[in-house]
């Protein structure tokens, strides 16, 4: 799978994102959407705290991750 892809994640895709981890439980409801493209996910996540950047993307992550999601 291509990191930098600006293709949509999409509910086919769950499967690449099996663990129980944070980001992996973001990205399956990401796919289930299918409205965000996959380098998003990525750049918002690789961020610390998912914050910084200015992506709409970046403030769902401070929020899930405050949540316990």
């Amino acid at each position: 799978m291509k990191l930098s892809s600006k293709n949509r994640l999409m509910p086919m895709h769950q499967e690449l994102f099996p663990d129980d981890t944070l980001f992996h439980r973001i990205a399956r409801a990401v796919c289930r959407v299918g409205t965000l493209p996959r380098k998003e996910l990525y750049e918002a996540g690789k961020r610390p705290g998912g914050c910084g950047g200015g992506s709409g993307v970046d403030g769902w992550w401070t929020w899930l991750a405050a949540t316990g999601f």
